[in-house]
């Protein structure tokens, strides 16, 4: 058994809600911990803390009395440590949460098929989304629940499609939100279609 094992000290279930340092950033807790065979081991961390970091060693020692390994040693150990204030986790960025949906728009004697956005629902001060499928871009602003998101493709292949939210004012992006690729299929031109009302704004050519 060594320090090795006391990499966590929780101190306040030690009863050390807060370390009192001198006016240098110097302090040291001593205390008593069970070890992992349940016996009563002394523990000793002193350091410094200067500005954002800190510094210091931890021991261990073997109280008299106490557990003896089979080789006659007693446990000991003495580590050095450093730490460091966390940093705080950045604000999310800008998020959209849709359905995508596959459309086929008839063109006389033949179809156009088309990828949507349905049930948009944007977060975190994103108000448009750029949708960019088969090297073409699109921006569905927020405002609209559904819209076509792609121009005419090609049916029965499959597209990876990248969706990103983003904050923009005035036509200029001021936060863009995390890219998220995946792959979509287009449905096959004998595949089961859906009759809808109404289509989600003019079909883009």
């Amino acid at each position: 058994m060594s320090a090795r094992l006391l990499r966590v000290v929780i101190a306040k279930d030690y009863g050390f809600r807060t370390l009192q340092a001198t006016s240098q950033g110097d302090f040291a807790l001593k205390t008593y911990v069970l070890d992992e065979y349940q016996k009563i081991v002394g523990v000793t961390i002193t350091g410094r803390i200067s500005g954002q970091q800190a510094r210091g060693h931890v021991v261990v020692s073997e109280p008299p009395g106490a557990f003896t390994g089979v080789a006659g040693d007693r446990c000991s150990g003495d580590v050095a440590w450093t730490a460091s204030k966390p940093t705080p986790p950045a604000p999310p960025g800008p998020s959209a949460f849709f359905q995508w949906a596959a459309i086929r728009v008839p063109t006389g004697a033949s179809y156009r098929y088309y990828f949507a956005v349905n049930d948009l629902n944007c977060t975190n001060d994103a108000n448009e989304v750029l949708i960019t499928v088969a090297g073409r871009s699109t921006i569905v602003p927020c405002s609209r629940p559904a819209a076509f998101a792609s121009g005419p493709l090609a049916p029965g292949q499959t597209y990876q499609v990248t969706s990103q939210a983003q904050d923009a004012i005035n036509g200029r992006v001021v936060k863009r939100g995390t890219p998220v690729t995946v792959p979509l299929a287009m449905p096959e031109p004998g595949d089961l279609w859906t009759i809808v009302s109404g289509l989600p704004g003019t079909p883009p050519s």
